[in-house]
């Protein structure tokens, strides 16, 4: 590239460039135009009319980006046109907003290849949507809630909680979402985006529907209905895969956690749900040692953790602490987020209690901590503690499990896209 092009594109622009050229290398049917919407601004239009998304969506959107087309572009604009896709340029780069309220220079993880790579694949396999199914009915968030309510009180269900803008993002990126209920669905009942489980087989047991890509279980605080977890273990059993979103949660009482029947499927699986409760050591008093900050091992290989790499990620109101443990031999667990203990940073330690009622006066419970050097001795855990496990079967990818649903909330998503500039 020469020098005009380098201030042009920036460093992650050439990454872009050099990644599509790459492409092209490797097949020659792979063709690369380069099209400046402020100086080919006549080319620009055209394709504008022929693809209308290119155009920003809203002032400051800019309209840079990749285009992506599946054959031929149209002579006319009138002409039908190929399967196409566009990745806008916010989305081809990761910028920590956060930094700058630290005064530190905004790091910038460049995500163009797995973005482009996922729309080419989604083109090429007839822009055939992987169908995701949200398991509702049993108190879990909701999917159809766009709201930004919290889940205040830990006795609280997550029934009220929504994540439907997490449902609206995922649908953007080609994905079909729907909610699955093992329910009876009512007559005159209308429920958006809800599939009922249908009745499969002989015995005429309800199942996980057969196009399933991924079940997700997001906020189970309570047992599933036998029928629900049956079919959830026979569709582990023919290989289906799962994302699992877990939380602290108490009893009517507040004294007890309350637990659900998943944890000994889980377990089968690799992995095991810890029954202590996880707090961050504070200096500050008024630091909340609720906040919990967790990253991905450094040393991590799997393809998702590396997703989270040199980004941290706050769960705001505890979460549970899940471990890889030893499970059949064809499954192979792995922490992909932990709170790194580093004996440098004290606000990296965590503190791991059994006895629940040090949350009827956290203040105290971290105060004496601090003030009392035995207790600070016992109390510190002097090792990484993992909050998200990922299963695989050999090569692929079954199952992953994390201690947090908060941080898929509409609020909390909201709050970390603004964080780093992806919307107004």
């Amino acid at each position: 590239l020469n020098e005009q092009q380098r201030l042009t594109f920036g460093s992650d622009g050439l990454r872009l460039r050099v990644l599509l050229d790459n492409c092209h290398a490797l097949n020659s049917r792979f063709k690369v135009n380069y099209i400046s919407p402020d100086v080919d601004d006549t080319r620009y239009g055209e394709l504008a009319e022929m693809f209308p998304k290119i155009i920003p969506e809203g002032p400051g959107a800019g309209g840079k980006g990749v285009l992506i087309v599946y054959g031929p572009i149209p002579k006319k604009k009138t002409d039908k046109k190929p399967p196409n896709s566009f990745v806008a340029e916010k989305k081809l780069m990761d910028v920590d907003q956060m930094a700058r309220m630290r005064n530190e220079k905004p790091k910038v993880t460049f995500k163009g290849e797995e973005e482009i790579i996922k729309e080419v694949d989604f083109l090429t396999q007839g822009e055939k949507q992987r169908k995701l199914y949200f398991l509702q009915g049993n108190d879990e968030v909701d999917i159809n809630n766009m709201e930004g309510f919290d889940r205040v009180d830990l006795r609280a269900s997550f029934g009220s909680v929504g994540v439907g803008f997490l449902v609206s993002q995922l649908k953007k990126d080609n994905y079909d979402v729907s909610g699955l209920s093992f329910g009876v669905e009512l007559k005159g009942q209308n429920i958006p985006n809800m599939t009922y489980a249908p009745k499969e087989g002989k015995d005429g047991r309800k199942e996980v529907p057969g196009d399933c890509h991924t079940l997700i279980l997001a906020g189970a605080t309570k047992d599933l209905p036998k029928d629900t977890l049956d079919a959830v273990e026979r569709y582990l059993a023919r290989g289906g895969k799962m994302l699992v979103f877990l939380d602290f949660a108490l009893d009517e009482s507040g004294t007890k956690l309350q637990e659900s029947n998943l944890e000994p499927l889980l377990k089968r699986h690799g992995v095991e749900v810890s029954q202590d409760l996880a707090l961050r050591f504070t200096q500050d008093p008024n630091d909340d040692p609720r906040v919990l900050f967790v990253t991905t091992p450094l040393k991590s290989d799997n393809p998702l953790g590396q997703q989270f790499v040199n980004r941290r990620i706050n769960f705001k109101r505890l979460a549970r602490v899940v471990q890889p443990v030893e499970g059949p031999g064809r499954f192979k667990a792995e922490v992909i987020l932990e709170q790194k203990f580093n004996p440098r940073q004290t606000d990296r330690y965590t503190v791991l209690e059994k006895n629940l009622n040090a949350l009827k006066d956290l203040r105290a419970f971290m105060n004496d901590i601090r003030e009392d050097q035995a207790k600070f001795q016992v109390a510190i855990h002097t090792k990484s503690v993992p909050f998200a496990v990922a299963v695989s079967e050999g090569e692929k990818p079954r199952m992953v499990v994390f201690g947090d649903t908060d941080f898929i909330t509409n609020r909390e998503i909201v709050t970390a896209m603004r964080q780093r500039g992806l919307m107004n």
